[in-house]
């Protein structure tokens, strides 16, 4: 109860809308937006091949594997994607099959070669893997599929940002004049206060008096935590750093009122 059971208390996330519970298209969508390329081209070609497939007593148990997991996480009120961490090892599984299955057919009827096809298609699905890896590195939480328009489009839908990109924004704050006795009053700050020289604290629905820096971050900018704060600063004065990651903005570093540079637009 008080892990799932209750709403998450900061707010959820979904379809453009501020929500308490995201409801029961959040985890298809959710899940959708993770789906890498190779695992999209291995779950396409297990559908449309499922009649080919073998093991099927497997494969039928794999299945209610990922749907009961799925339908029972949706029961609950606080929903997070990485929540249906669980069933993406059984998803590769069913990839897996799906592509070798898919090429075996194709080199059997064009080249008589199965073993030849499904190695192929094998390794065209790695590769799609591999690149999703590549860039999205060093950040692979930030990778969404770029099919349904990556993070950008994630950002649209679904809750994004668990931390990604705050490292980038120590890095600034921390080559800032006098950097040991800055406070920052950020988002995320239990994330970000390991990283940097100065203090702060946690922003809440107020602005602190004492700030040097602001720190906003996406995930809280999407569920509305700390509005007030927000509607004072995004889109109303000029940010001093912007952190982005996939042509998207995670992050957004403004002069606090301790700062002279506060300047409203």
């Amino acid at each position: 109860r008080e892990t799932g059971g209750q709403p998450h208390e900061g707010g959820s996330f979904f379809w453009g809308q501020r929500v308490a519970d995201p409801g029961p298209l959040f985890y298809p969508v959710a899940l959708a937006y993770r789906l890498s390329l190779g695992l999209c081209l291995g779950l396409i070609c297990a559908a449309c091949g499922a009649r080919w497939l073998g093991r099927r007593g497997v494969i039928s148990l794999i299945l209610v594997y990922v749907l009961g997991f799925g339908l029972m996480m949706t029961f609950g009120p606080k929903k997070f994607d990485r929540y249906l961490l669980p069933i993406l090892p059984m998803l590769a599984i069913l990839a897996g099959v799906g592509v070798w299955n898919a090429g075996s057919m194709l080199g059997a009827r064009f080249a008589k070669q199965s073993v030849l096809g499904g190695s192929l298609a094998v390794i065209l699905a790695m590769a799609l893997q591999i690149h999703g890896l590549v860039s999205s590195f060093p950040y692979y939480m930030a990778f969404y599929n770029p099919v349904l328009g990556g993070a950008v489009g994630a950002a649209e839908h679904v809750m994004v940002g668990y931390g990604e990109g705050l490292d980038q924004v120590a890095d600034w704050l921390n080559a800032r004049p006098g950097s040991r006795e800055i406070w920052v009053g950020s988002h995320s700050f239990d994330i970000l206060q390991p990283q940097i020289d100065g203090q702060g604290e946690s922003l809440r629905d107020r602005i602190p008096g004492l700030a040097d820096y602001i720190v906003l971050y996406r995930f809280q900018i999407q569920v509305g935590q700390s509005s007030r704060v927000i509607d004072q600063f995004l889109g109303r004065r000029d940010p001093l750093n912007i952190v982005q990651i996939n042509g998207l903005d995670y992050a957004y570093v403004f002069a606090g009122p301790h700062l002279a540079e506060v300047v409203p637009r």
